[in-house]
């Protein structure tokens, strides 16, 4: 069964981000890049700037956000917090946007 995977690229304030979903072959690629990933002793620090902010992965289990070469899990009450070097996942993440909502990434700055 299909696990439900949306990917929210956190750009605006005051209006819905655009998201869409991963497959099942994309959230597995993720998964398997999470689990080799090195622990990171920070945890995600969001920009309050406006603009581009970083990235959502939310399943239903699961939240991740992803920015600045950092990817925290948080799951339940705990987080957990690894390295995205060169930011691969982050890039990986925007770049399974379909090709309406990269538009619009593109028209935002965002940065791949």
């Amino acid at each position: 069964m299909k696990q439900r995977c949306i990917v929210i690229a956190l750009i605006y304030s005051g209006r819905p981000d655009p998201n869409w979903e991963l497959s099942d072959e994309q959230y597995e690629y993720f998964l398997s890049y999470w689990n080799d990933a090195k622990v990171s002793g920070n945890e995600v620090k969001q920009s309050t700037v406006s603009g581009y902010r970083g990235t959502r992965l939310v399943t239903p289990e699961k939240s991740y956000l992803i920015y600045d070469q950092t990817i925290t899990c948080f799951e339940k009450t705990e987080r957990v917090s690894k390295k995205d070097e060169q930011r691969k996942m982050e890039i990986y993440l925007l770049n399974s946007a379909p090709a309406e909502i990269a538009v619009m990434l593109a028209k935002a700055n965002v940065p791949k």
